[in-house]
């Protein structure tokens, strides 16, 4: 399912006519923010950008790179929401759910895309997630280490994309 993305993995931008400047504006944003020019955008959040510093810092704009470390972020994304499946469904569904997502034509088409529609459900799910464990964590270690994951998934995912507030109720 999600893992042929690695079959359509090509060293050119994949881009959608709507979307046709974002994964450019994002690479350019990032490239800033190495050479310190600081943040030039009122549109779009900086956590995206950030998290491809490392990525640029190291390889370049190297599309095969960019594009593995989203399908990475994509895998991590439904491990995530199969650990939050297993917390909030029947055990037994758990898989199934997590197969679905992994399976859905969108899901598919932003794995291998850079844009920052994965690492936003990637950390919304690490912070749903850890909400869900700090509840039921019994010692205050675990609910310190749970806490700590909750606000810095949540924080992650607003500063990727600002929708995830409505993670803050």
């Amino acid at each position: 399912t999600l893992a042929s993305a690695l079959f359509y993995l090509n060293a050119v931008p994949d881009c959608r006519a709507d979307q046709q400047d974002d994964s450019f504006s994002y690479i350019v944003l990032a490239r800033n923010l190495l050479d310190g020019n600081g943040y030039r955008s009122k549109h779009w959040m900086p956590g995206f950008p950030l998290l491809l510093t490392g990525l640029i810092g190291r390889f370049g704009a190297n599309w095969v790179v960019l594009k593995l470390a989203m399908i990475t972020m994509s895998l991590l994304g439904v491990f995530l929401s199969l650990r939050l499946f297993r917390t909030v469904a029947p055990p037994s569904a758990a898989g199934p759910l997590a197969l679905v997502l992994a399976s859905t034509p969108l899901y598919f088409d932003y794995a291998h895309r850079v844009m920052s529609e994965i690492p936003s459900l990637a950390s919304t799910m690490a912070a749903l997630l850890a909400m869900n464990e700090v509840k039921s964590s019994l010692s205050w270690k675990g609910r310190l280490f749970w806490g700590i994951a909750l606000a810095s998934g949540s924080v992650a995912a607003v500063l990727i994309r600002g929708k995830s507030l409505a993670l803050a109720p």
